[in-house]
């Protein structure tokens, strides 16, 4: 008789984190700066947010949305769907992001958008493949990923 070992190997902390993200409904109408935490942290100060996030995106993304794409837009819920949106101040038809988190599991995405010169990208970062995202999400994130004029 043998015996079956499974080894998950990944980045420390993510097994331990994988609670739903239900109490993240407080933050519907506030901007990701407000401070409606129960700790009273900015969005993306709150641990659990920012260590999801940071074992998602790569280091320079993670920079983007940290420390550059500083205004933010009010949180919307869509179905059961947190979505909220940062960009580049003075620059957010060309430099934004978007972030979604499931109120009803432990998945979240960000969509990247950069538009430069005639470049023209959108990346995708999550724990679930964005394509089984609802398509009423998918609307509200692509509606914000439009350059302007």
């Amino acid at each position: 008789m043998g015996v079956v070992l499974i080894l998950a190997i990944g980045k420390t902390g993510v097994a331990a984190d994988r609670a739903d993200w239900s109490s993240l409904s407080i933050w519907k109408d506030h901007t990701p700066a407000d401070r409606v935490s129960p700790g009273k942290t900015m969005f993306l100060d709150t641990p659990r947010i920012a260590r999801g996030l940071r074992e998602v995106l790569p280091d320079a993304e993670w920079k983007l949305l940290r420390h550059v794409y500083t205004v933010g837009d009010t949180f919307s819920v869509t179905d059961h769907y947190l979505i909220g949106d940062v960009c580049r101040p003075h620059d957010c038809g060309a430099e934004n992001a978007t972030m979604v988190f499931d109120l009803k599991s432990d998945n979240f995405w960000i969509a990247m958008f950069a538009h430069v010169g005639r470049t023209v990208s959108t990346r995708w970062f999550g724990t679930a493949d964005y394509v089984d995202l609802p398509p009423a999400v998918l609307t509200a994130v692509l509606s914000v990923h439009r350059p302007l004029p």
